[in-house]
């Protein structure tokens, strides 16, 4: 179907084809009748395609977006649902890819990281013999078995897509007036990652509520604990014992944390982060929480950390750690809010993992302070791998064809080489060795089938012979 000529856009929401009314109304190619031609042509999502563009330069009068806007592609990350993913995001890629050849992007690809959420699914209740759903109310439990109220009748229980007509669906409002945003929000973040499908229940909310209470009770304690005359310590050094444990609870904590924050998005493991900084400064003595900066440092992190997450919760909290009487840490700026705060990081001194990985295979871990570790290259990571004894043995002595250097920012890095392996025997004294090596295994196996028929033998023998056993005719029982 050729399309129609059309003089200008229509300004009021529909389809432009509708103005062409010789085009619009015609005959049906089977019956000969009239017919009235489809003018929704056009997928919804392709609307949406290139607002991406538009929100860098939505104020711009003379063009849909400006060279210079531009610039600032590729967005960081797209989230959407399955449906999403598969229809919004290729028209979006296809305006992308189309707006590069043209010249007009400076990237070919507009969205660099992509999540797509699990749906969050609602215990639904359905009678077994028909397709009626039920209500929660309707449907009662008796020893593990749902039955129906009214009747007793068997219900299947399922863990189905939210609907009003399954009767499944959560309403937010009443959970929020229930438990508080913050909470509902870290029952919702909790447990289960952002791509994975997510049976909804209350069950979370006794540990949500445990690590609440935790917290109010350490900041709390942080405060009072400095009015208090405590007893000393079992040791001389258990002070400092304590400032490590609660140092490497910071660090190793920290690390995950923000590279599920910054990279894979999982808050839940951020969430599991917080919780194992939590217990840990729980567990310590008072008199630490009285006299150590490092305790003062890991609740602080913890709070800040805390704060995109459940930001009424932490901002509260925050005003009452700023009334500590003696302020150890020297991390915080103790006149602003938790919002004002830098990000928590890792120390200075805190030892990151280089990977060295040697024609697929795992060769060496390099342990490098951060410090140093923000600025390795490829030419620094090669020079420390070099000063490892099996680099030196098996890598050093062959010729070098490739090295590829990735760094995940404060969290690790491995750096690959590619080398030409050199063999100490010849091709044929290696060719014999490994038809030595396969006989031998053939040798073994077939032993050890011999062995294992052997043993069904006797056994089957065995059996045998207590078979053959009777009782004697003129034995009384």
């Amino acid at each position: 179907v050729e399309l129609p000529h059309l003089e200008g856009l229509s300004a009021k929401g529909v389809s432009p084809l509708l103005a062409a009314k010789d085009w619009l109304n015609t005959s049906c190619p089977e019956c000969g009748g009239k017919a009235r031609r489809e003018t929704d042509t056009m997928d919804t999502f392709v609307d949406s395609s290139w607002y991406y563009l538009r929100y860098l330069d939505p104020k711009n009068k003379n063009e849909p977006f400006s060279e210079e806007a531009a610039k600032n592609m590729p967005v960081d990350l797209y989230i959407g649902g399955k449906e999403h993913a598969y229809l919004h995001l290729y028209f979006a890629r296809f305006f992308g890819h189309f707006l590069h050849s043209i010249g007009k992007l400076p990237v070919k690809e507009p969205f660099s990281n992509l999540i797509t959420q699990g749906m969050v699914k609602g215990k639904s209740y359905r009678v077994k013999s028909s397709t009626k759903y039920l209500k929660p109310s309707e449907v009662k439990e008796e020893g593990g078995k749902y039955l129906t109220k009214e009747c007793g009748s068997p219900v299947v229980v399922e863990w189905e897509k939210m609907s009003k007509s399954k009767h499944n669906g959560v309403d937010p409002t009443d959970l929020i007036q229930k438990y508080g945003c913050d909470t509902v929000r870290l029952m919702m973040l909790t447990s289960v990652g952002p791509s994975t499908e997510r049976n909804w229940s209350e069950d979370e909310y006794p540990g949500i509520r445990n690590l609440q209470i935790k917290l109010w009770k350490l900041v709390h304690q942080a405060i009072e604990l400095q009015n208090h005359e405590l007893p000393e310590l079992r040791y001389d050094e258990e002070l400092n014992d304590y400032r490590k444990k609660l140092r490497e609870s910071k660090n190793s904590n920290l690390r995950n944390l923000n590279y599920n924050y910054s990279l894979t998005r999982n808050l839940a493991v951020v969430i599991a982060r917080i919780h194992r900084m939590t217990s840990d400064a729980w567990t310590t003595p008072g008199q630490v929480k009285r006299d150590a900066a490092e305790f003062q440092d890991l609740l602080g992190a913890i709070l800040i950390c805390l704060a995109p997450i459940a930001p009424h919760f932490s901002s509260e909290l925050w005003a009452g750690f700023q009334a500590i009487p003696v302020k150890h840490s020297q991390e915080f700026d103790w006149e602003k809010g938790v919002f004002q705060q830098g990000w928590p990081d890792v120390d200075p001194t805190y030892n990151l993992p280089v990977k060295v990985i040697g024609n697929n295979k795992d060769l060496a871990m390099i342990k490098v302070a951060k410090w140093r570790f923000d600025n390795l290259n490829l030419e620094d990571a090669f020079d420390l791998a070099c000063h490892e004894s099996i680099i030196q043995e098996k890598v050093l002595p062959c010729e070098i064809l490739d090295k590829e250097f990735k760094v995940n920012p404060g969290f690790d890095a491995c750096l690959r080489i590619r080398y030409e392996e050199q063999f100490d025997t010849s091709l044929e004294e290696f060719r014999a060795q490994r038809e030595r090596e396969k006989q031998e295994k053939r040798a073994a196996k077939k032993a050890r089938k011999a062995e294992r028929e052997k043993r069904i033998r006797e056994l089957q023998e065995v059996e045998k012979s207590k078979a053959a056993k009777t009782i004697p005719k003129n034995k009384k029982i």
